[in-house]
């Protein structure tokens, strides 16, 4: 059996192969569908959309029937950074942390 410190560092070792290979791959491969986004926007009579990482944290801004909607997309949690959004009032507000 393995120790903790050498199946952490097969662990490193595996994330950095994920994301060279995620930064190579198209950004219509490992993001969120936009017909499916807005089908489920519609579905649920909402103009914003909050969802965990696809390796593409963004704000995608877009129409849907003649209103503005918004995928929000958060990045994705490692040991020692992050990131998480507030909302104050009508704003919402992306915080990142390292």
């Amino acid at each position: 059996s393995k120790s903790i410190e050498q199946r952490s560092a097969i662990a490193a070792e595996y994330r950095q192969r994920s994301g060279e290979a995620v930064s190579l791959k198209a950004a219509d491969i490992v993001d969120a569908n936009q017909i499916t986004v807005e089908s489920y926007l519609r579905a649920a009579e909402a103009l914003l959309l909050i969802h965990g990482h696809t390796h593409r944290p963004a704000n995608h801004r877009f129409e849907l029937n003649g209103a503005p909607a918004c995928r929000m997309v958060l990045p994705e949690w490692h040991q020692r950074s992050g990131g998480y959004l507030s909302v104050r009032g009508d704003s919402i507000s992306r915080h990142l942390f390292v």
